[in-house]
Parts: C-alpha cells; structure tokens; sequence
C-alpha cells in the first residue's frame, strides 16, 4: 500500500529513479508473498528505468532478482541468462563481493537442476574468492550448501559431514549461534539418512538445546518432530508420541504451516496405539482430550 502510494506521486515525473524503487520494492512483495508471475513484471519494470539512466549496479540487483524469481518459478534457463547478464556486469567492473553472491546463485540454480558437477563448481569458485577476501560467515555458507550438495548425490556422506563440520567450526568462531543450531540439525539429517540414530539424535538434541535457548519456535518445533521421527523409527513409540505431541502443542499455539505434516505423523502413531490407548495417553501426558481431526491429505506436501 505505502510503496504504491509513493507510485502514484511520482510514477509519472522526474524522478524516475525513486520510480524504480518502488516498483522493485513492490516486487519484494510479491516475492515474499509467493506471487512469482507479478514480482517478474514488476522487477522488469525496474530494470527497463535503470537501464534507460542507466545504473549499473542496479541492473545487476534487477537481473539477480529477475534470476531468483524464474528460478521459483522453475524458469530455468531464463534464470540462468539472468544471473549471467548480472555476472558479466560485476567480472567486468572486478566487484568481487558481488561476484561471490553471483555465483553462489548460479550454483544454486545448477544444484536445483541436479546439475551437481556445475554446481560444484560455481560453489567453489564463490568459496574460494570469500577465502580471499576474508569473508568468513560467506564461506560458511557456501560450506553448507557444498555439504548440501554432497549429500543430495548421496553417495559421499563422508565429505558432505566434513563440509558441514567445516561451516560449523566457522559459525562457532563467529558466535552465530542460530547458525551453529542450522549445522548441528543439518547433521542430524544426514545420519538420519544414514540410519545412524544415536549420532542422529545426539545432533538433533544439539539443535534442540540452541533453539529452545533462542525461542526460535519454528526452528524448536521442526526439530521436536525429527526426534519423533527418529524414535518411532528406533521402535521408541511412547518417546515418539511425546516429541510428536509437544510439536502439535507448538503448532497450535502459534499457528505454525505444518500443521497437516504434525496430524499425519500423529495419525499414524494412534493406529498404531490403537484408539483407546491413543486417547489414555494424551489424554494422561497433556492433561486435554486427543485430537481428533488426524485425517488429512498429505498429497501437497513436498
């Protein structure tokens, strides 16, 4: 509302590159709302007034966010010309800051592909030139998503764990605490994989312990429902049921999006139980009546 009233004042004046910022600032939203069609026409509406001043460094935060948001859509290859047209800008002018964002998104964009040698190799060469110019919490990052990467071919688990044993050596060194907790469950899920659980659990209870401490509650309960996963999987039911119930409780009490994936999992547990046991425990554990409304579709979740 604010960015389209500013539009309206301006949108046919001088200031045209005050115009633009509205129309990029609007397309954030969209973006964020998941409007992926409506942020494309308004981050083009951008770049058509920065490339008649023209603004170069604007551009090229034009042809980035034009490159994530066909990405979103799975717009592939326009993505890729895209972050392109924004890479031959930054090598030309030697920005190397912004160079390493460049290819880290054109590593992702390889990596959702499952172009997974590409994507090495666009990870790399942003971790490299972070190592160079000293940025730490950026090489981290590209760790992770090396690890991530790793892990997806799912045959090097070995090397995906030394990547992340890496990123969270770094995140520990900078005191970025809520990232150490991103590490320490990334672990977790790749022992999960493996069918290791007591090195699984031990880095889920990791996590849990840092996202518990920072009240991250979205974080705090998505790692509950892993340790659910984790003893159910062990034989552990009664364990499971109370991960599984303390992650219903977080999501009904701050109304958290995965409500349907937290029913599922419970649905299944009290066929497992059998009804009436389902009920006595719920019922003896949280002190209320067991829900009931267990039945969902699962054929939307990813």
């Amino acid at each position: 509302e604010w960015f389209n009233k500013s539009l309206a004042i301006i949108e046919d004046g001088e200031d045209q590159a005050t115009a633009a910022d509205d129309h990029y600032g609007l397309g954030q939203v969209k973006q964020h709302q998941r409007y992926y069609t409506e942020a494309k026409e308004l981050y083009q509406k951008a770049l058509d007034i920065h490339q008649r001043i023209p603004d170069e460094e604007e551009m090229i935060k034009d042809y980035r966010s034009l490159g994530l948001v066909c990405q979103l859509k799975f717009e592939f290859d326009e993505a890729e010309n895209w972050y392109q047209r924004a890479r031959g800008i930054v090598e030309e002018n030697r920005d190397e800051d912004t160079a390493i964002l460049v290819f880290h998104e054109l590593g992702t964009l390889s990596h959702a592909q499952y172009l997974f040698d590409d994507a090495k190799s666009w990870y790399e060469q942003a971790l490299q030139l972070s190592d160079r110019l000293g940025k730490r919490e950026q090489m981290a990052t590209e760790m992770h998503h090396l690890g991530l990467l790793s892990q997806a071919r799912g045959i090097v688990y070995e090397e995906a764990e030394e990547w992340f044993l890496a990123a969270l050596e770094i995140r520990e060194e900078l005191g970025d605490i809520r990232g150490v907790g991103d590490e320490c469950r990334q672990l977790a899920v790749l022992f999960h994989e493996q069918k290791k659980y007591p090195e699984a659990a031990e880095w889920y209870n990791k996590a849990r312990e840092i996202f518990e401490e920072l009240n991250d509650v979205q974080r705090t309960c998505r790692t509950y429902g892993q340790l659910g996963m984790i003893a159910e999987e062990q034989g552990d039911l009664t364990g499971s049921l109370e991960w599984v119930a303390r992650t219903y409780q977080m999501v009904v009490d701050y109304d958290l999006p995965i409500m349907v994936q937290v029913k599922s999992h419970l649905a299944r547990l009290r066929d497992t139980f059998g009804e009436d046991e389902f009920s006595k425990w719920w019922q003896g554990f949280t002190g209320n009546d067991a829900p009931t409304d267990l039945e969902v579709d699962t054929s939307a979740i990813i």
